[in-house]
C-alpha cells in the first residue's frame, strides 16, 4: 500500500515546476501553509498512479473539517472513500523537537536528525556538541552542508503550527468519527506546558492531532 505524504507530494511538484508546485513553493517560501485546493489537486494526481490502485496511506492531510469534506469529495469522485483514520496524539514540545530537528541535504534529498541519535550526520556525532550549526551538519556521503526547510526552523514552526493546527484539527476528529472507521493513540503525556486550548470532543487532551488515513 502506497504511503503518502502531503509534504513529499508537494516538493515532487516544486521540484518538477508544475504551475501547483511553483504555487507551492512561493507558499512554503513564506512559512505560509499551502491551499487547501492546491492540496487537494496533488492529491487528486498522485492517486492515479499505479502503486495506488490497492489503495494508499495519506499523511499529514486533512486537518481541518473543510479538507476532510474536499478530501471526502474528491475521492468519491473517483469511487474511492476512507476506510479508516489513525490518530497520532503528541505533546507539543516534542512536536517541536521532532520538527525543527530536521535538516536535508538538497540535491539527494537525504534527510538527518539534529537530536534522534540514529539519524544524527557523522559530523555532529564528531564535533561533540549537541547545537546543530551549518558547520556540523554536513552530508555523510558527499561532506557538504545540509540545510533546513523554512517551515522546520523554530519561528515559523511555532506560528504555523501551534496557532494554525493546535486548536482546527480537532473538529475532524468528530467529522471522521461519524463517517469512519477512527483510531486514536494517546501517545506521550501531556506537558504542563502545553499550549492552553479547548480538550478535544473526542480523547478528552489538550494535545496536539495529527492523522494518518488510509483509503
Amino acid at each position: 500500500m502506497a504511503h503518502l505524504s502531503t509534504g513529499d507530494m508537494l516538493r515532487a511538484a516544486v521540484k518538477d515546476q508544475t504551475p501547483v508546485g511553483l504555487q507551492a513553493k512561493a507558499a512554503m517560501d513564506a512559512g505560509e501553509l499551502v491551499t487547501d485546493e492546491i492540496v487537494v489537486g496533488i492529491i487528486n494526481d498522485r492517486i492515479t498512479k499505479d502503486d495506488c490502485g490497492n489503495g494508499f496511506i495519506l499523511d499529514g492531510f486533512p486537518r481541518t473539517v473543510p479538507q476532510t469534506l474536499a478530501l471526502d469529495t474528491m475521492l468519491s469522485e473517483n469511487n474511492e472513500q476512507v476506510t479508516a483514520v489513525v490518530e497520532l496524539v503528541i505533546d507539543d514540545s516534542e512536536l517541536e523537537s521532532r520538527i525543527c530537528g530536521r535538516w536535508i541535504h538538497k540535491a539527494s534529498g537525504r534527510s538527518y536528525h539534529a537530536s534522534y541519535p540514529p539519524a544524527m550526520p557523522k559530523s555532529l556525532v564528531a564535533s561533540g556538541s549537541h547545537i546543530p550549526s551549518e558547520e556540523n551538519m554536513l552530508d555523510d556521503v558527499t561532506g557538504e552542508p545540509l540545510m533546513q526547510r523554512a517551515d522546520d526552523k523554530p519561528e515559523v514552526s511555532r506560528r504555523w503550527n501551534w496557532q494554525s493546527l493546535s486548536v482546527v484539527p480537532c473538529p475532524s476528529v468528530a467529522v471522521f468519527s461519524a463517517l469512519h472507521l477512527f483510531f486514536c493513540d494517546a501517545g506521550t503525556q501531556v506537558s504542563s506546558e502545553s499550549v492552553p486550548r479547548p480538550n478535544c470532543s473526542h480523547c478528552g487532551t489538550l494535545r496536539t492531532h495529527w492523522y494518518e488515513i488510509v483509503a
